[in-house]
Parts: structure tokens; C-alpha cells; sequence
């Protein structure tokens, strides 16, 4: 009985110690690959403003307007602020400009294109100004001959922010009409015939009429009746322009518009000695004006002769010389 007891418990132990070796595996570990794609963030730009619907030339003006970019303003490459007549063009005083900023390690301005037009900025000071937002402004201003436009010839501010991937945003936003504006500039300050006697004709005196405009105009002559301070009483202290003793004369044959050789008695309402003059035409649309940048205009002023009997003394009064452009043919300006 004993040995039968003792052979059973042998079988069992083996069994179970099998059965442990063929279910518990070795210990061990294992590295996984974890990844995942972060895509760029594109710049955005917001807050854009200018403000005035019509400009003048010459003239400065601000524009304001924000550029964020989730990954900081170092992922900015540039900004260009395009400020056009037409956009498919050229930088130009007359139509394009151009303002271009570039992120760098120190302080950089808008550069601009043509130049000069640029007046102050506020941008970031440096590389290490690193936030996620930035409000620009921009102070330009527009040349003596920038075109003038109607309510079908606007102009355009385009902003483009670009960033290291080349992603870019862009606004159109913003559109405003530009005035037409003139300046002259007379050689002398006064038309001087110098002394005459009664019955005595009148010679010629030349005036150089120099002219900047952003449009066609016309030269304009007002004369008033020359009057004797001296003479206090009589019928004789006049030389009236009823009387047609002063002609005006136009001896420049003008680039565009008409007037050469034309005389014409002086009044005392403004007479065109010039019509619808330019220096240079304009090429991107034929019923657009053109422009003048110191252009310059001869004028002769003369006359018949000093009546007989008249008085003897200084006659003398103001005449005008003065350029009109608000009265052009052209349906556009």
C-alpha cells in the first residue's frame, strides 16, 4: 500500500510543473514609432483701414492694418502694400507703387518703389519680437501727377503677407479716388510795358507760364482795366479793356490740347489762351487725361496803342493768369 501512495505523487508534481513551463513565456519590451503631422499656419491679415475716400497729391496718408501668424512673426518673410491706378503694371509715379517690408534680425522699413513716396512706418523692431500679432502702419503719400480718377477709375491698396512656406493672405479691401490738382509758376511777377506815349503802340512782353498737373487743363487770362492813381478827376484816368487795347498771344505749340498763334483781346473775363493742354498723353485709356510735370508755356502780351489824348501817369492794376481744370471734355478724368 505504501509503495502504490508514493508512485501517484510523483506523476502529479511532474504534471503541474509541465503544464507551468508551457503557459508562463520570458518577460520583454517593445518601442513604438509615435508621430504626427503639424501643417504651417497661414498669415492672416485684419483691422485694415485707411479712412478718406479721396485723396489729394502730395499728400501724406496712413494706413493701418494687423498681420498674425499662429507661429509667430518670425515665420513672416515680407509684406508688400501695392497702391494702384492699374495693377497688371509697372511701378510708376503716374499709376503703381510699390512698399515692401522684409522680417530680418534688426528694424527694417517699408521700402518703396519708385521712391521717395514713403514716409514712416511702424513695424516690428527686431527678430526678437516674436508675438503672434502686429499692427502696421504705413504713411506714403501719391506724385504731383498721380492720375485722378472718377467713380470707375478707383484706386487700390493690396496688402500680400508671406510667410517661410510661401503661404500668403492677401486684401483688397481698401480703394479710394485721387483728386485732380494744378500748381503754376510765373517767371516775373508782373507784365510790365513801360512808358508810353499817346498814340504810341503797345510792344510785346513775354511771360514763361510753368505747369504741373495730374489732367488736361487750360490756361486762363483775366485782365481788369489799367487805372491812374494820380489822375483825380476826369474821364482820362482809364485804359479800360472795353476798349480792346491788350491782345494775349500763345507761342507754344502744345504736346496735347490746342493753342499757337492765337490772338485774342484780354476782357475782364477769363479768356483760354490754352485748351485742354498736357505735356504728356495719356497711354493707358484714350478718354483719361493726360499730365504735365513742369511743363513750360510762353504767353505774349501786347496791344494797339495808348489812346490820344490821354492822360499821363502810372496805370496799373492785377491781371490773372490761372489753370482750369474743371470744365475737360473727357468723360473720365
Amino acid at each position: 500500500m505504501k509503495m502504490e501512495t508514493r508512485t501517484g505523487t510523483i506523476l502529479i508534481l511532474f504534471i503541474v510543473l509541465m503544464a507551468i513551463g508551457m503557459t508562463v513565456p520570458l518577460a520583454s519590451a517593445t518601442n513604438e514609432a509615435a508621430e504626427t503631422a503639424v501643417t504651417n499656419s497661414d498669415p492672416v491679415i485684419s483691422a485694415v483701414s485707411f479712412g478718406p475716400t479721396a485723396v489729394d497729391v502730395n499728400t501724406n496718408y496712413q494706413l493701418n492694418f494687423t498681420v498674425t501668424d499662429a507661429n509667430t512673426l518670425n515665420d513672416l518673410t515680407s509684406i508688400v502694400v501695392e497702391v494702384y491706378y492699374e495693377s497688371e503694371t509697372a511701378e510708376a509715379i503716374r499709376k503703381h507703387y510699390n512698399f515692401t517690408w522684409t522680417e530680418g534680425e534688426v528694424l527694417t522699413n517699408f521700402v518703396d518703389s519708385p521712391a521717395t513716396y514713403w514716409v514712416s512706418n511702424t513695424v516690428p523692431t527686431s527678430d526678437g519680437e516674436a508675438g503672434a500679432a502686429f499692427a502696421y502702419t504705413l504713411t506714403f503719400k501719391l506724385d504731383k501727377v498721380a492720375i485722378p480718377s472718377a467713380d470707375e477709375n478707383t484706386w487700390t491698396i493690396k496688402i500680400t503677407a508671406i510667410d517661410d512656406s510661401d503661404a500668403s493672405d492677401t486684401n483688397t479691401a481698401e480703394t479710394f479716388d485721387v483728386n485732380k490738382y494744378s500748381e503754376i509758376a510765373i517767371n516775373e511777377s508782373a507784365i510790365n510795358f513801360g512808358g508810353l506815349a499817346p498814340g504810341t503802340a503797345i510792344g510785346k512782353v513775354d511771360r514763361e507760364v510753368t505747369m504741373t498737373a495730374n489732367s488736361n487743363l487750360s490756361v486762363k487770362v483775366t485782365g481788369a482795366d489799367l487805372v491812374c492813381a494820380e489822375i483825380t478827376s476826369g474821364s482820362d484816368d482809364t485804359l479800360a479793356m472795353t476798349e480792346n487795347l491788350f491782345n494775349m498771344n500763345n507761342l507754344t505749340e502744345p504736346a496735347v490740347g490746342s493753342g499757337v498763334n492765337s490772338v485774342t483781346s484780354l476782357t475782364t473775363s477769363a479768356i483760354a489762351v490754352y485748351t485742354e493742354i498736357a505735356e504728356t498723353a495719356c497711354a493707358l485709356e484714350t478718354n483719361i487725361s493726360g499730365y504735365s510735370s513742369a511743363y513750360t508755356l510762353d504767353i505774349t502780351f501786347d496791344g494797339t496803342s495808348i489812346p490820344s489824348p490821354q492822360e499821363d501817369g502810372t496805370y496799373d492794376n492785377t491781371w490773372v493768369i490761372a489753370l482750369d481744370n474743371t470744365a475737360l471734355t473727357s468723360a473720365k478724368y
